[in-house]
């Protein structure tokens, strides 16, 4: 899996030093270990809010429909017979249902998101066959070194993931940004999410970006989520004070809160795809538009999420930041030693072994509501 030639790589958008170093081959494979996964309950709340909603209705209807030709059959022999009482057939051509990783890295919030589709198909089987639905999901990652650890991480049994660009498989990866998707097709989209990535990325280049590939023929979204750790927890925040300084000033962090100012300005050049997008808010240039709304957003401190282990579990997750991976090692092992310092002398950990290092996932439904202009 090579990188794109320049031009097309250029078509990927700016990407920030701290994330290609931190990032980087040689540290892919931390990353992988030290991140934590994402629950069922968010990844379901995600989809039901989204996809799964007005899917279940169509579901709902078909299997009514398919109880009321069952008791017509079982009442009337002409009715078992009768086209009218029969299921409804395959459809011809398949609806496909597209979601999109944006920012995968090494697939973590990826291989999370395509268990729980893989276990709605499965339990929907039959009615999904009969309305002709298909999931499709593609990853989409920017650091060479990150796709090639999605790729050697992808589990055998979630079938086979492209990384060619053939579109023969389900499951795809490939090159690209949240500024730049140059191999996604505008409108193409259901759900792009975007899990521990969209601070990286908040940018008006980035919703223009977002509006484009996502659908305007039926409702679409975008899903930004975090696992971010709980400061609430003792332990925890005094590590987080640990942590807060080694950020230099140009490098974005969730926790700041600065990634929403980018929905709060409306943009030029667009054109409303939805009808609450058809007026220009109040003092806004003339033609512009916000691209999305917020829908709706969940915040839990999930014990799903918790990582439990030892020391070496909380240095992992330290130095599985960008701003500590990209450091020389000497700085690293500095920065190890405060940690273990901290889990030796801090109240709630001195003399334990085994920590529990929680965590509060902070999700968001945002709904376009316009797009770019042809």
């Amino acid at each position: 899996m090579s990188d794109a030639p320049s031009a097309a790589a250029a078509a990927l958008g700016p990407i920030h030093s701290a994330s290609t170093s931190g990032y980087s081959l040689a540290n892919n494979a931390l990353y992988d270990a030290g991140r934590p996964a994402y629950s069922n309950g968010t990844i379901d709340f995600l989809l039901e809010h989204t996809v799964l909603k007005p899917l279940m209705a169509e579901i709902e209807a078909l299997q009514g429909a398919d109880a009321a030709a069952a008791t017509s059959a079982a009442s009337t022999a002409a009715a078992s017979s009768s086209p009218a009482a029969a299921a409804p057939a395959s459809s011809s051509t398949p609806r496909v249902i597209h979601l999109v990783d944006v920012g995968a890295g090494t697939g973590i919030f990826t291989r999370c998101l395509w268990s729980r589709v893989l276990a709605f198909r499965a339990a929907h089987q039959g009615a999904l066959q009969k309305l002709g639905v298909q999931f499709r999901l593609t990853a989409v990652e920017p650091v060479e070194g990150m796709r090639l650890r999605f790729a050697e991480k992808w589990p055998k049994e979630f079938g086979e993931l492209d990384v060619c660009g053939s579109g023969e498989a389900a499951v795809s990866l490939q090159a690209g940004s949240g500024a730049g998707m140059p191999g996604l097709t505008s409108g193409s989209v259901d759900v792009v999410f975007a899990a521990q990535a969209f601070h990286w990325f908040a940018t008006a280049a980035a919703l223009r970006e977002l509006s484009r590939v996502l659908r305007s023929d039926r409702p679409s979204y975008f899903c930004p989520l975090w696992n971010t750790r709980d400061e609430s927890v003792p332990w925890v925040g005094a590590l987080e004070q640990l942590i807060v300084p080694l950020y230099p000033a140009d490098v974005p962090r969730q926790q700041s809160g600065k990634w929403k100012k980018v929905f709060d300005e409306p943009l030029e050049g667009l054109q409303p795809a939805d009808a609450t997008a058809a007026a220009a808010p109040s003092g806004s240039p003339s033609g512009s538009l916000h691209p999305f709304v917020l829908a709706t957003s969940r915040h839990t401190a999930d014990p799903a999420v918790s990582q439990h282990g030892g020391v070496d579990m909380v240095l992992a997750r330290t130095l599985s930041l960008s701003v500590v991976a990209c450091l020389p090692q000497a700085e690293k092992d500095q920065i190890s030693e405060q940690v273990r310092a901290l889990l030796s002398s801090h109240p709630d950990t001195a003399g334990r072994e085994q920590f529990e290092l929680s965590y509060v996932t902070d999700a968001y439904v945002y709904r376009k509501v316009a797009e770019p202009k042809e």
